[in-house]
């Protein structure tokens, strides 16, 4: 099989689990860039070998977790072409190292007060955008996909305004917005024609993300308030499976993954303790 052919079956699985035509196409020019650099092209790509691969990631002047991203979306192509028994090279044998995380993996209070305090001086298509993210927990790809169809048809569901969508794999996922940032919402809408109430791609938002965190000098990105929610759920109590709903996982130990905890509240964790 021509690797034409087997990427063009990795991008059908992709569209499939409801990935996007630019996430198809990123991975489908990133991972034929990979074997047309070991000249494995044609037939003979599946023979790729490790080695190869090792030269192809040194010759690229890219940063650590960059490199990280596209070697995990080999490993993945791999993966697929390994269950479909069309590829000889185990994707196990794949080292991938893990990413430097930067930024903050979650906000403590202190943080988020800082952040709310210099989000009344931004336009409120912004403060829009990130009291969704923060409010919600959603994917920032999710926050910018949000009609203005979908706020008319919001239904109020104790004291939230309930929208529905349908998400990878074909999930049904509630989203519930706080009145107060649903007002906000309709306010943001008014103010232009486009269908999306946020009126910006994430790229775009994403980027102004960054050039607000450097006028707050605060390390955080769009997923950190998804961290973020999550991790107030349950620090309010909240049962890990209602978490795991909200946050839309199937998989309850993705959800896990998401909750951090501070040495301070590890510390009072332990006062806890009767035999102390």
């Amino acid at each position: 099989m021509i690797l034409s052919k087997a990427l063009n079956m990795f991008t059908n699985y992709l569209k499939k689990r409801g990935s996007s035509e630019k996430t198809q196409k990123k991975y489908y020019t990133r991972i034929e860039k990979i074997f047309i650099f070991s000249n494995k092209i044609w037939e003979n790509w599946n023979n790729i070998t490790i080695k190869e691969i090792e030269k192809y990631f040194k010759k690229q002047k890219w940063k650590h977790n960059t490199k990280c991203t596209e070697i995990a979306q080999l490993k993945s192509f791999l993966k697929f072409c390994n269950i479909q028994e069309i590829c000889s090279l185990d994707s196990r044998k794949v080292f991938c190292p893990k990413k430097e995380f930067v930024e903050a993996k979650f906000l403590t209070p202190a943080e988020i007060e800082k952040i709310l305090k210099k989000l009344n001086e931004t336009n409120i298509k912004f403060k829009t955008a990130i009291y969704l993210l923060l409010t919600t927990g959603w994917r920032i790809s999710e926050i910018c996909s949000i009609t203005k169809k979908q706020l008319e048809k919001a239904i109020l569901t104790n004291g939230n305004f309930q929208i529905t969508t349908i998400w990878k794999w074909k999930k049904v996922r509630p989203l519930f917005i706080p009145e107060s940032i649903f007002t906000l919402c309709k306010k943001n809408s008014e103010l232009h024609s486009e269908k999306t109430i946020i009126w910006r791609k994430t790229e775009k938002l994403q980027r102004e993300i960054r050039k607000f965190r450097k006028k707050i000098n605060l390390k955080f990105v769009a997923h950190t308030f998804r961290h973020t929610f999550i991790t107030e759920l349950a620090k309010s109590w909240t049962e890990l499976y209602k978490i795991q709903k909200l946050a839309g996982h199937s998989n309850i130990n993705t959800t896990a993954t998401y909750l951090h905890s501070c040495n301070n509240e590890l510390a009072a964790a332990v006062n806890n303790l009767f035999y102390r």
